[in-house]
């Protein structure tokens, strides 16, 4: 399964602008579904960079939209 990049940072533990890639999401799939899942990752990857950070929030979550025809879709040329 291809990739995107997101990006996110945390404000408490001062996690700044980390990549991410995460399972692009296929045109079947509900944009509600990729999304939870895409936090979902996003957060396991903040609690492994930082474990004793206790933030209930991200202050970002970026999530490329251009050259894409859809939220979380691939690239298009």
């Amino acid at each position: 399964m291809a990739a995107i990049t997101v990006r996110y940072s945390c404000s408490v533990c001062f996690l700044d602008n980390i990549n991410l890639d995460v399972p692009e999401r296929d045109a079947t799939e509900d944009v509600r579904d990729w999304m939870e899942r895409t936090v979902r990752l996003t957060w396991e990857d903040h609690w492994r960079r930082s474990p004793s950070c206790r933030a209930k929030m991200l202050s970002n979550l970026m999530i490329p939209m251009t050259g894409r025809p859809m939220i979380g879709g691939p690239v298009e040329n």
